[in-house]
């Protein structure tokens, strides 16, 4: 579609060319409609490469020199493909104002329809994406029951006093090992 597009175009503006408007009758040399056809050329081919952005402002200045409709439309395709739609629809809408006879005019009128609902559904997912979730309401929930304080219920603290016990028995009745023999002569000392 795009190729046909391209083709639509590129006709329309060589023949749009060969008629000069009125408003440029007094332009004897044609140096407006050269500067529009230059900056033209440098749009389609940075357009045939896919760099829309460096060819808007070349079918911009196109226009600015020699205002034809067929510009408006390379211009909406630009930014059709830059994913700028306002702009887009823009572009056609005034291209089928001033070319209310374009051959194309049913596939720009379709293109419009279909930049306008991408359009709805791009606001309607940034509406939906800035909404701040739904909170189910919070049921209120019976308070806990108070738990006895009562030492014995903890069994952490019954663990704890069966290990001290534990301990203490273990000690107490653990048998001491014997030492050296006591005696009431003290301790000799081997000469060195």
């Amino acid at each position: 579609m795009r190729a046909t597009a391209a083709l639509c175009t590129c006709l329309a503006l060589i023949a749009a060319l060969g008629n000069r408007p009125q408003a440029w009758a007094a332009d004897d040399d044609g140096a407006a409609l050269l500067r529009a056809r230059a900056r033209f050329v440098d749009g389609e081919k940075l357009y045939a490469l896919g760099r829309f952005e460096e060819a808007l402002p070349e079918y911009e200045a196109a226009y600015n020199a020699a205002p034809l409709p067929e510009f408006l439309f390379n211009i909406g395709q630009c930014h059709r493909n830059l994913g700028h739609h306002t702009e887009a629809i823009f572009a056609f809408k005034k291209f089928l104002r001033e070319k209310p006879t374009a051959d194309n005019q049913a596939a720009v009128q379709a293109l419009i329809a279909e930049l306008e609902s991408e359009r709805e559904g791009l606001a309607a997912s940034r509406r939906s994406v800035f909404q701040p979730p739904l909170i189910p309401p919070v049921e209120p929930r019976e308070p806990p029951r108070p738990t006895s304080h009562r030492s014995y219920s903890r069994w952490w603290l019954l663990a704890g006093l069966v290990v001290v016990a534990g301990a203490a028995a273990t000690f107490a009745l653990w048998p001491a090992e014997p030492g050296p023999p006591s005696s009431s002569l003290g301790n000799l000392d081997f000469p060195k």
